[in-house]
């Protein structure tokens, strides 16, 4: 596998959608991968994701993994709410599979 280069952006309080426009703005790579700051990763993401993009290389195509919630948070109304609604997470109501767009 080749080598993977990484960079650390930092940035002033802008919004939710400030940091991940200010990676994408600076993005140089073959490919992108956004995380937030609440991610906890699984030690399969750096190889799983090129992985995803390779296996289709011949689309366009976003990776989205898997989101589990903590013990506590899945009793929380407000957690009910965001794994029924794609209100602030659209990809909350995904099934996994290949979807594209015309």
């Amino acid at each position: 596998m080749g080598r993977n280069e990484f960079h650390y952006l930092q940035q002033q309080n802008a919004g939710a959608g400030a940091a991940p426009r200010l990676g994408v703005e600076n993005a140089r790579g073959q490919y992108l991968l956004l995380i937030n700051d609440g991610t906890i990763a699984s030690r399969e993401l750096l190889g799983k994701h090129p992985e995803a993009h390779r296996a289709h290389a011949n689309e366009k195509l976003a990776v989205l993994g898997s989101f589990t919630y903590s013990e506590a948070a899945k009793n929380r109304a407000l957690t009910w709410f965001l794994t029924r609604h794609p209100f602030l997470f659209p990809q909350a109501t995904l099934k996994p599979g290949i979807y594209t767009t015309n």
